[in-house]
């Protein structure tokens, strides 16, 4: 199985110091990221080494530099 991390980013718009921990993880965990400028919104989708979607986590607003995206660990369909 293979895992990985896929961007999509907006023009003009750099993205860096992507760190998650714990890793790995058994149920909370923290996404955090720096952004080379303002953000109107982020979204995180979790896949499966399987490929099907997990969980979509997102930020209204991120600010430029250091941000942070928790996540309870748990599937979206449970809920």
């Amino acid at each position: 199985a293979r895992a990985g991390l896929d961007f999509v980013v907006e023009r003009d718009l750099i993205l860096g110091n992507i760190d998650t921990g714990p890793n790995p993880s058994r149920g909370q965990t923290t996404f955090s990221y720096s952004l080379s400028q303002d953000a109107v919104s982020v979204r995180l989708e979790i896949y499966s080494v399987e490929g099907r979607l997990i969980a979509t986590l997102g930020k209204d607003r991120s600010q430029r530099n250091h941000n942070r995206i928790d996540w309870d660990g748990k599937d979206d369909r449970d809920g």
